[in-house]
């Protein structure tokens, strides 16, 4: 159910109008926290609350829309409206809310861009607005710098609130429109149309019928007939001679800031500054994509340490012309089976503001706080009601989306992050959003952790020498505000240079992209124990003996292969023979020590005065007496 409450203004032909309305829905109804749209949220009218002023027809209308309401709250509705309207009035407007929205819409003045629209076209239709209803009039709202001139000096004034008293609330030109949904219409109407036609059809004559099979037959052969060469020579066609052989040219230059990738466009921008953090974003785990997408939908709209989510949006459109994040994918033009993910943070600006921006870019991408649960809950509905529209208007692009998922990585990424599972995802989180809320927090932070690393970060500027220049200076210092760095001063030695372990090799191997088998195969290599041989033995005989006396000094001998009692647990007392394999699992055949000693270094200049016998002599008269026989090859040849 929507609910809208509209009102009609005078004429178009007010230049002061034609702009001071638009902000003014700015600072009521369009920005985030805006006092209106804020007070309907709060009395629980609406999921989505927006507003909008129509101004390119003669009488233009000024609507605020609650979204996913109900019909009941009509009166409640146009209550919390007015009276929102007559505090604003008696209290007044936040001056600094203005100046962002008179910002705002100069910025976009100025700057005159209009995306994949080209901007001839756009300024045409918008000197229609006027020329429309004065032929001597085309270029009032064109030409605006007076006009925003004026607006700005009267920012300071009471103009704005006398503009709400005049046209807001003592204008009685005004209507409530509700739209509400009734269950199975479309059915009910299909069937209708049914029954109209089959009657329509049973009033026929046979005449009447073949006339209506012959007019359509006629109509096919009309459209499926060529059209002749006069009228074919009537469409403007391009020639061979008419496009350029030369291929536009690029503006690309790899530079570096810091021993970060920085890439510089030396295009005029009339003074105004474009740049972008990007930050790879393929190390998110896969679980975390659907979060990602709507992490860039939350990023920028809460509150941060120092500002509240309605404070930011003021400040980033007093100081920048603009901040947005995106998700891009890049595709690798030689193997499409390959492809990057960045999470980028894009700015534009005055040259002159390079600074502020990016204090603000910093204040958003590393403080922003996660922990407002009323705002989460309120951006999630938002843009589940913004969804549910898009895909109604725009089905077949979802449709596509989804099918081309099936087959193109790069597809499948988007598609995971912006298409059905997003949606699936937002529609879980808004109906089970106390059970989720703490999961929906700790991986919206988590994200935060797993991009803002400096070694996923590069540069992009677009603007003057001068201004990268700046840029290059202001911003040399942001890798050491990212994650990784700030965490390690707290992680000690261990984690903040783990570069130099043998599992930071391994790391940072898979994280560059190594094959995992080979990074693992260098990993063994690394930590194989022939690296780690020692030169000399841990322990000598001596060094044994001397323990195995103190031990056996202090009683603790018997304790020390103590367990628990296994079948092989038998006396020596027990057993009339055994060999020498067998000892090692009768109790006293051997010991601690009896088994340390065995790996014992021994000294071979202790045997160079042993007396040496005859083969046959230790034949007959050693080895029958002998317990044990230890041979020791000397190194000699």
């Amino acid at each position: 159910t929507y609910l809208s409450y509209n009102i009609a203004m005078d004429n178009n032909l007010n230049q002061e109008h034609y702009l001071a309305f638009q902000i003014l829905d700015y600072v009521l109804c369009s920005a985030p926290g805006a006092k209106v749209k804020q007070a309907l949220l709060d009395a629980g009218i609406g999921k989505d609350v927006y507003g909008f002023y129509d101004n390119g027809v003669k009488q233009p209308y000024f609507s605020i829309v609650s979204k996913n309401t109900d019909a009941e709250k009509k009166e409640e509705f146009i209550s919390v409206i007015e009276n929102k309207l007559q505090q604003l009035v008696t209290e007044g407007l936040d001056k600094k809310s203005l100046t962002a929205a008179l910002n705002y819409y100069e910025f976009k003045y100025r700057e005159g861009d209009y995306g994949s629209y080209p901007p001839g076209l756009m300024y045409g239709l918008q000197i229609l607005d006027s020329w429309l209803y004065d032929e001597s009039l085309p270029f009032i709202h064109v030409e605006a710098d007076g006009t925003f001139k004026r607006l700005r000096e009267k920012i300071e004034t009471d103009y704005y609130e006398s503009l709400i008293t005049e046209y807001l609330l003592k204008n009685t030109h005004k209507t409530i429109l509700i739209v509400e949904p009734v269950e199975n219409l479309a059915e009910e109407k299909e069937n209708a149309l049914y029954e109209k036609l089959q009657a329509y059809k049973a009033s026929l004559t046979r005449q009447e019928k073949e006339k209506i099979v012959a007019d359509t037959k006629a109509l096919f052969a009309f459209q499926e007939t060529e059209d002749s060469p006069e009228d074919l020579e009537c469409i403007p066609v391009l020639k061979k001679e008419d496009i350029k052989k030369e291929t536009a040219k690029l503006f690309n230059e790899e530079k570096k800031i810091g021993d970060k990738l920085s890439l510089y466009h030396d295009i005029f921008t009339n003074g105004i500054s474009y740049f972008r953090f990007m930050f790879q974003a393929m190390q998110v785990p896969t679980e975390y994509l659907t979060y990602l997408g709507l992490f860039k939908n939350v990023i920028g709209l809460i509150d941060t340490r120092r500002f509240s989510y309605s404070q930011l949006f003021d400040e980033i459109h007093i100081e920048t012309g603009g901040m947005v994040p995106v998700v891009n994918l890049y595709t690798d033009s030689k193997d499409l089976s390959k492809c990057n993910v960045y999470f980028e943070w894009k700015v534009k600006t005055l040259e002159s503001k390079l600074q502020e921006a990016y204090e603000l870019s910093k204040e958003i991408l590393l403080h922003s706080v996660f922990e407002d649960e009323k705002r989460l809950y309120e951006i999630i509905a938002e843009l589940k009601s913004r969804m549910q529209s898009d895909m109604t208007s725009s089905g077949h692009q979802v449709a596509m989306g989804r099918a081309a998922s099936y087959f193109s990585k790069a597809a499948a990424i988007s598609n995971e992050m912006n298409g059905i599972p997003l949606y699936r995802l937002v529609c879980d989180l808004e109906k089970n959003f106390d059970k989720k809320k703490e999961e929906l927090k700790e991986r919206l932070q988590t994200i935060c952790s797993y991009l803002f690393r400096p070694e996923n970060l590069m540069f992009d500027f677009t603007g003057s020498r001068k201004a990268y220049e700046s840029f290059a200076k202001i911003v040399s210092g942001f890798e050491k505000e990212l994650y990784t760095w700030e965490k390690s001063v707290t992680a000690g030695i261990a984690i903040g240079r783990i570069r130099n372990h043998s599992i930071g090799t391994l790391i940072t191997n898979i994280s560059e992209g190594m094959d995992l088998d080979t990074a693992v195969r260098k990993y063994e290599q690394i930590v194989a124990p022939t690296n780690y041989k020692r030169p000399k033995a841990i322990y000598t005989k001596k060094m044994l003996e001397d323990a195995q006396k103190k031990i056996t000094e202090l009683g603790y001998l018997d304790s020390l292969p103590r367990r628990f009692a296994t079948l092989d647990d038998i006396s020596v007392n027990n057993i009339l023979f055994s060999n020498k394999d067998a000892a090692k699992r009768i109790i006293g055949g051997n010991d601690i020590f009896g088994e340390m000693m065995k790996e014992a270094a021994v000294n071979p200049r202790k045997f160079s005065k042993v007396e040496e016998i005859p083969v046959q002599n230790f034949i007959d008269n050693v080895l029958p007496t002998a317990k044990e026989i230890e041979v020791l090859v000397e190194n000699k040849h």
